[in-house]
């Protein structure tokens, strides 16, 4: 069935005014956007397994969030072939999004956390669920679209620049969280500006209100313990699963649900308990053993340049002694990190 895009991104409404833009959009990208490894997108969430454990998360599909990086390259006039890759560049997570990292995890988390299980996959999951073939009829192949080959600096810059990856989940995540409405970010993206593969802001105070997103999110969600507790005990339980038979690997490229609901419908005692865990979080259980683990989560703050009054492109942090304040704080918590405690099988 063909999607509306402008019922897919929550932004779209401003990154595409008219509707004969969206339906320019919708016609051009169709092919990728009905495609079977886009699709499968809607039915894994962002949260990852936090946002089937608290009621209260926000729905947030890597689907949505494809749509809207694939709008916004668009917007800042990227390449077709930019483009594209944006709406595939999360297409190989696995389930609950980057969980992955944790089940796949081969040394230490403390290691491990800077590492992304899905971009290490991602042009051998294209290749294998043969999206040469869904590329072709829009006249692209998988070596147009391939990420890191490419030099596609308007969909992904190393921290703490500014990329349409970043800037997507960032607003979408602040909206749907109500820490900034649909007008903020219209302002912030209008503020944005893309030059010669370069991101920065035309308005320091809209700079700070987006950046301030990145923090807090990196601070209270992301990174926070409680969340790092539920992703590793989630793990164990999809580890386990796996061990016994209950699920395979390829289970894991399937949707949130359908894996939710094998796990929960076990009598596995070991995958009980770690779903226990994570419903209790920071309790520890009566009778059972713990190890404590350092983690360091990783530091998604952003210091975006802003060009100042002198034309000279400077960094948030440079102008902005507040945001500084906030920016160092959160990057020594995530330096830092924090011991965890881990059941013992």
């Amino acid at each position: 069935m063909k999607q509306n895009i402008l019922t897919i991104c929550v932004f779209c409404t401003f990154l595409f005014p008219s509707c004969s833009q969206r339906q320019t959009v919708e016609s051009d990208f169709a092919q990728v956007i009905n495609s079977k490894v886009l699709q499968r997108l809607k039915e894994i969430d962002q949260s990852g397994p936090a946002r089937y454990m608290d009621p209260y998360l926000p729905e947030f599909s890597r689907f949505e969030h494809s749509v809207g990086v694939g709008s916004i390259l668009q917007r800042f006039n990227c390449s077709k072939e930019e483009q594209v890759a944006g709406l595939l560049h999360d297409s190989s997570h696995t389930v609950f999004s980057h969980l992955g990292d944790f089940v796949f995890a081969k040394k230490n988390l403390d290691e491990f956390a800077s590492e992304s299980f899905q971009d290490s996959i991602h042009n051998q999951y294209l290749i294998k669920n043969n999206c040469e073939e869904m590329l072709a009829p829009i006249g692209l192949t998988l070596k147009d679209v391939d990420i890191e080959k490419n030099n596609f600096r308007g969909l992904e810059q190393k921290l703490p620049d500014l990329c349409a990856d970043r800037i997507e989940y960032n607003l979408t995540t602040g909206i749907k969280f109500g820490l900034i409405t649909k007008t903020d970010a219209k302002n912030i993206i209008n503020a944005i500006r893309f030059q010669d593969g370069i991101w920065f802001f035309a308005d320091h105070k809209l700079a700070r209100k987006f950046s301030e997103l990145s923090c807090y999110f990196t601070l209270n969600f992301w990174g926070a313990k409680w969340n790092t507790v539920l992703n590793i005990h989630f793990a164990n339980a999809i580890n386990r699963a796996i061990q016994i038979g209950l699920i395979n690997t390829e289970d894991l490229f399937s949707t949130d649900k359908k894996v939710l609901n094998i796990l929960r419908s076990s009598t596995d005692q070991l995958i009980k308990i770690n779903l226990l865990q994570c419903e209790k979080l920071l309790c520890k259980l009566q009778n059972k053993k713990y190890k404590k683990v350092l983690y360091h989560p990783k530091f998604r703050g952003v210091d975006p340049l802003v060009i100042c009054n002198d034309k000279k492109l400077r960094r948030l942090t440079e102008i902005d002694i507040i945001y500084k304040n906030y920016y160092d704080f959160v990057k020594e918590f995530c330096k830092n990190g924090y011991y965890v405690d881990v059941l013992v099988s």
